[in-house]
């Protein structure tokens, strides 16, 4: 999760902005990570959460988030679907945006720098899990086209597919 967040907190950094923003479920690991990681730098967070029948205490992961000093705000799943398709609203100019899990130009460039330059001679194939498809994203742009990337969706349904080949091209 860092790699994504490295180049987006270092943006936020840049522009002034003193509080980070993002989404995710109830087991975000991104929402975690950002939490820990606005901490470490000094920066607010804040994290939108999909589920208002959840609560801080709904599990480790929001707990931990929350002892970091991320303000939690849980939102319906209703809400969350129209944020994701339609854009969440706008906030001041001191906060900056990442999308969920870090999905965005700066996460993968970031998610790009996972791959040592040297190693590439030695792999033919590299498989790695699939949420958002940044990482993947990311990997695939640092790697030689010989070299092929397999991405093992860990969400339900068919969607991811389409949307990955889509994102490649």
């Amino acid at each position: 999760k860092w790699f994504k967040l490295k180049y987006n907190l270092l943006q936020a950094r840049e522009q002034g902005c003193r509080t980070l923003l993002s989404f995710g479920g109830a087991w975000s690991n991104h929402l975690h990570a950002l939490a820990f990681a606005a901490q470490r730098v000094g920066m607010r967070s804040v994290g939108i959460v999909r589920g208002d029948e959840l609560d801080a205490n709904a599990n480790p992961m929001l707990q931990e988030a929350q002892q970091w000093g991320m303000q939690l705000e849980f939102v319906s799943r209703q809400c969350y679907r129209e944020w994701t398709r339609d854009g969440a609203p706008a906030v001041d100019a001191r906060t900056w945006t990442i999308p969920e899990g870090g999905d965005n130009p700066l996460g993968v460039l970031g998610c790009m720098s996972l791959v040592p330059r040297a190693a590439h001679a030695d792999y033919d194939q590299v498989c790695l899990a699939l949420g958002t498809g940044c990482t993947l994203a990311g990997v695939r742009l640092a790697l030689p086209p010989a070299v092929k990337v397999c991405g093992v969706s860990v969400l339900a349904g068919d969607w991811p597919r389409q949307q990955m080949q889509q994102r490649l091209q």
